[in-house]
């Protein structure tokens, strides 16, 4: 009975959204269509839908434009080199990516990086969101949240603002550490973060925050598993740390955090599970929307808040005797909601400050 009312109660949000689906629009790159990305970025207005045929393709520049580019099967690569790069520009809106890998197609260069990034003043109100993505190039990410759900990433990430993650591997496989959170903030729940040779898996340089819930970080050989200077304590729960923590200065609390586990990718029809954990007995509310905003500081809530539109909450949940709590989201069998982009979070309302989950971005298939 519980599990049917949750998902008539889901159903209900998707109608919110039906029309103006309904009219997003759709261009193809490959054989009958666009040569290459960057032509359809180029063409393609607002809120326009590229679907990418396999093949293998230059780098792109997409400018303060909101997408959804997604790969239609496996055999989706951008090269990323010195005539071609890649910057994905947002200075607010949302852009998303799905089941691409980027890869240098040369030897390993420094000077060949993916770059991120929104407007240099201000808080970023821009999103770039990677899904079931193979990242083999090196990041640099500033004034713009970051998501990556389901990915690997084989090259440093450089953090200059906000990544959420979740159920994502960092595993460079040249040189250096897994990710240097410079000034940014990191939230991962699910993540391996493993360092190449020589070097630690995560590098603090005064980040704004720092929760990992459900995670392993791996120095290599002696190196710790986590160093650097941070002003706001690292706080960490159910993580491993190979190597330990060595921080210069700042603190490493450990205590009750929310996790989220990254679904299987939901498809019209179908009711997708969404699983949270936090402690037994904890009584969890999820809260969904299609849009996000601004990250902004909220007082009582520990991690970093991002307005949801429109925000509905979806259920209020009760974990059981593993802190486990599943919605199911029941997704109707409207064709018009394909490539429906929607946002999904938990919430920990038993104690304070409450405990907010990583976003958990989705893209209906």
């Amino acid at each position: 009975m519980m599990w049917s009312f949750l998902a008539g109660v889901t159903a209900a949000l998707f109608a919110t959204s039906a029309g103006p689906l309904l009219a997003q629009s759709v261009l193809s790159v490959g054989p009958g269509g666009y040569s290459d990305i960057q032509s359809a970025v180029s063409a393609a207005a607002p809120g326009c839908v590229i679907e990418v045929q396999p093949g293998t393709y230059p780098g792109f520049l997409v400018q303060n434009k909101p997408l959804t580019i997604v790969a239609t099967g496996p055999g989706v690569v951008v090269n990323v080199a010195l005539q071609s790069g890649l910057g994905l520009h947002m200075a607010a809106g949302e852009l998303r990516l799905e089941g691409i890998e980027f890869r240098n197609p040369g030897a390993f260069s420094p000077w060949v990086t993916m770059v991120v990034g929104g407007p240099v003043q201000g808080w970023p109100a821009g999103h770039v969101l990677f899904a079931r993505c193979r990242i083999g190039v090196p990041l640099h990410s500033g004034f713009v949240t970051l998501h990556l759900r389901d990915c690997l990433v084989t090259e440093r990430l450089t953090l200059r603002d906000g990544l959420m993650a979740v159920s994502s591997t960092f595993r460079p496989a040249t040189m250096g550490m897994a990710i240097s959170v410079d000034g940014g903030w990191l939230h991962a729940s699910r993540c391996t973060f493993d360092s190449a040779i020589g070097s630690t898996g995560i590098h603090l340089r005064y980040p704004r925050g720092t929760w990992l819930v459900d995670c392993a970080v791996n120095g290599h050989a002696l190196e710790p598993a986590v160093v650097g200077d941070t002003a706001y304590p690292l706080r960490s729960h159910r993580s491993v740390f190979q190597g330990g923590v060595q921080l210069a200065s700042g603190s490493h609390v450990t205590g009750p955090l929310l996790g989220v586990d990254a679904p299987d990718r939901p498809s019209i029809g179908t009711i997708m599970p969404v699983s949270f954990r936090g402690e037994p007995g904890d009584l969890i509310g999820v809260v969904g929307g299609f849009g996000i905003g601004t990250p902004t500081w909220v007082t009582g809530l520990e991690q970093f808040v991002v307005g949801m539109t429109p925000s509905i909450t979806l259920a209020f949940l009760i974990a059981d005797g593993n802190g486990e709590a599943t919605l199911p989201v029941s997704i109707p069998n409207d064709p018009g909601l394909r490539y429906l982009g929607l946002h999904l979070r938990g919430v920990d309302l038993s104690r304070l400050p409450l405990q907010l989950s990583p976003v958990v971005p989705l893209l209906v298939q």
